[in-house]
């Protein structure tokens, strides 16, 4: 693996969960990647990448079969099975079939998927997925596992041994996926914060009663200085964390995973920097 970048997310319940991009070492860049796609010996290559990596397919069984799997309740544990297990061999198997059926079958809500367009409830995940009867990558970048049955998120059986919870595994060959992970994945940074913890609100709430109960000075500096105190206080006192949430940062678990470190990047000075040395430049406000 050449890098990583993962943020964790807290549910409505307070569960939390994680979302992760990870590039791997040797992978081929956007442009080698359009001229690979272009040969059919790779389209193999793909495909076996893709069976060995990714599944969508519970024992080759329909749906009907799957619905009729028992499921397993309470699958999750603290620490993945050793390698080294004389039983190892059943363990794969348990993470491939009955971890999968316990984990991995989508079922459509109101409160999980379901929106509302043109008067007609559609599922945000697209599902059912399209079917198909092998792994496969096209020279338009697009892809896709063994699907038997349209409701099976992607999981890879590696990771469902080792953590046993539902995965959605996305295979990012730069086609229009890239573009749509990328922006599903970005979203998670400012996206809407759940409506107990509405920090527009509680601001809101906050500078309003100020404003009622004093006179602000007619000194900017000093009007400036107070409001970003209040709002700063406000959030820290009145928004609203699940436990699992205040648990994972007095760990020191933090909110995200990184691989490399970042630097902040003050656009103003890369601006200024375009327009000197590139005085043609138009800019259009």
């Amino acid at each position: 693996m050449a890098a990583y970048i993962g943020a964790v997310e807290a549910q409505n319940r307070g569960a939390l969960h994680f979302h992760l991009i990870r590039w791997l070492k040797g992978s081929p860049t956007s442009s080698c990647m359009k001229e690979l796609l272009l040969n059919e010996a790779f389209w193999k290559k793909g495909a076996d990448f893709i069976t060995a990596n990714i599944q969508s397919d519970i024992a080759s069984a329909n749906g009907q079969q799957i619905m009729a799997m028992k499921k397993e309740k309470s699958v999750s544990y603290s620490r993945p099975v050793d390698p080294r297990h004389p039983d190892y061999t059943l363990c794969w198997r348990h993470a491939k079939e009955i971890l999968a059926r316990a984990t991995q079958v989508h079922t459509c809500t109101a409160e999980a998927c379901l929106k509302l367009i043109k008067n007609r409830l559609v599922c945000k995940r697209h599902a059912p997925f399209s079917l198909s009867d092998v792994d496969w990558i096209a020279a338009d970048r697009s892809w896709g596992s063994r699907w038997r049955y349209g409701y099976i998120n992607a999981w890879s059986p590696p990771i469902m041994q080792a953590v046993r919870c539902n995965q959605d595994i996305k295979l990012i060959s730069n086609g229009a996926e890239t573009k749509d992970v990328t922006w599903y994945f970005s979203s998670y940074v400012a996206k809407n914060q759940r409506e107990i913890s509405n920090s527009s609100v509680l601001l809101a709430k906050c500078l309003a009663f100020h404003k009622k109960q004093e006179c602000y000075s007619v000194e900017t500096r000093t009007r400036n200085k107070r409001l970003l105190q209040r709002c700063a206080n406000t959030l820290s006192r009145e928004q609203v964390f699940s436990v699992p949430e205040v648990i994972s940062y007095l760990m020191g678990l933090g909110d995200r995973k990184l691989s490399h470190n970042f630097v902040t990047m003050f656009m103003g000075d890369i601006y200024g920097m375009l327009r000197k040395n590139y005085p043609s430049l138009c800019y259009q406000k």
